[in-house]
């Protein structure tokens, strides 16, 4: 059961919700029945959060990491799952920084830049 959860976790975080729903269905068709926490994979509310955090650990790695971030965000943005980081006022600048530099190759770039100027 773990591994299907840790699977489908994974290729959600990549943004193959597709695949992630496949891996569901053949768990299903095992006989294995999905607990809550298999569930919950497909509702977690951090899912933005950490699919940032996983592009920007990416393109840290060069240009290989960069272009599967790229690819990540592609496919977020074709399911309508691409969510922008939220840079709030209690938000250090440091923070703001990194995070305008973890969506320097992303379309709302500009929007985002505009809001760590006002913030910093």
């Amino acid at each position: 059961m773990v591994t299907y959860t840790t699977l489908m976790s994974r290729l959600l975080l990549e943004g193959r919700r597709d695949k992630a729903e496949a891996v569901m269905s053949e768990m299903e068709a095992a006989g294995l029945e999905p607990d809550d926490r298999s569930h919950a994979v497909f509702t977690d509310p951090t899912l933005g959060r950490k699919r940032w955090v996983e592009m920007r650990r990416l393109r840290a790695l060069g240009e290989a990491g960069k272009a599967e971030a790229a690819e990540i965000w592609e496919r977020v943005q074709a399911t309508g799952e691409a969510e922008a980081p939220q840079v709030r006022a209690n938000h250090h600048p440091a923070v703001c920084c990194v995070l305008a530099s973890a969506v320097s190759c992303l379309p709302h770039r500009e929007e985002l830049l505009l809001a760590v100027e006002q913030r910093v």
